[in-house]
């Protein structure tokens, strides 16, 4: 089952999932990005944080990037 990481990143800071998580193919792993920089709206909302600068890199094992989910999909 193939293993990926979610790097958090913003204007400011970053944070490097090192861990990661198994899921069965990229559309999952996808998905699961794209609920949590939802999650990260929601809290940059609650503390007044600009929220478009947020975005999530997804990853592999090897560190290639496979995708990136921009919280500024998610805003209209």
């Amino acid at each position: 089952m193939p293993h990926y990481f979610f790097h958090v990143h913003n204007e400011d800071r970053s944070f490097e999932d090192g861990e990661g998580d198994d899921f069965d193919n990229f559309a999952l792993a996808e998905h699961e990005a794209e609920m949590s920089i939802r999650d990260l709206i929601v809290e940059a909302i609650k503390f007044g944080d600009p929220v478009t600068v947020w975005k999530i890199e997804i990853t592999d094992a090897d560190g290639r990037v496979l995708g990136l989910v921009p919280a500024s999909k998610f805003l209209h």
